[in-house]
């Protein structure tokens, strides 16, 4: 008989240290939901295996049911904060208008405001405002790409209308009333829209306004 041979003492240690910092990897949380629904992302420059190489060998990646989430963790905050940045920026050039107009004493329904916002938030923009002007034409005062990026993010327009004039103060028994009025601020639009955006960000999150969210 010839006896078993016993790992040797290098060979435990490796073996050992891979497990162990697996466990690492368990415990510390570097697995981590990313805030979409039943998918993880994991941290590729921990070193796992035993042979000092930062990240999985192919064979050894961990198969994930969203590959689109297999990459190096970019921030989701950052995104999230990007995105937002878009649809403040987006939403801002039609809000700027009439908060302006509103200031300088033009009276605006809360329906009729409600109602071509909501268009504009919902692309592609293809109706009217009040004075028969394309309302797709706020959109060529846009930096590059804001469009582009608020049309992929394939929000809800009315919902989220409705949630940016419950920001706004308001003449009428109600938010539901018919001659329900909106009121003017001595405040700089811009700041308006600041504000407006961060009221709602900090109450409902992005993902709740878009198609089907």
């Amino acid at each position: 008989h010839h006896s078993q041979q016993q790992p040797s003492s290098s060979r435990r240690k490796v073996v050992s240290s891979t497990i162990a910092a697996f466990a690492a990897v368990i415990t510390s949380g570097t697995f981590a939901s990313n805030g979409n629904a039943d998918t993880t992302t994991f941290n590729t420059n921990v070193i796992v295996g035993g042979n000092g190489q930062n990240g999985m060998a192919p064979a050894e990646t961990i198969v994930n049911p969203n590959p689109y989430q297999i990459k190096p963790p970019k921030s989701d905050a950052r995104t999230m904060m990007d995105d937002q940045l878009a649809v403040r920026q987006y939403a801002g050039v039609f809000l700027e208008k009439m908060l302006g107009e509103l200031a300088a004493g033009d009276q605006k329904g809360a329906e009729h405001v409600f109602r071509n916002l909501a268009l504009f938030l919902s692309p592609p923009v293809t109706a009217l405002d009040g004075g028969g002007k394309p309302l797709a034409r706020l959109r060529d005062g846009l930096a590059p790409g804001v469009a582009q990026r608020f049309d992929s993010l394939s929000l809800n327009g009315a919902r989220l209308a409705d949630a940016v004039l419950l920001e706004i103060p308001f003449k009428g028994i109600s938010a539901h009333d018919p001659d329900r009025f909106l009121m003017g601020s001595k405040e700089l639009p811009s700041k308006q829209v600041d504000a407006i955006f961060a009221s709602i960000w900090a109450a409902v999150p992005l993902e709740a306004f878009k198609v089907g969210g």
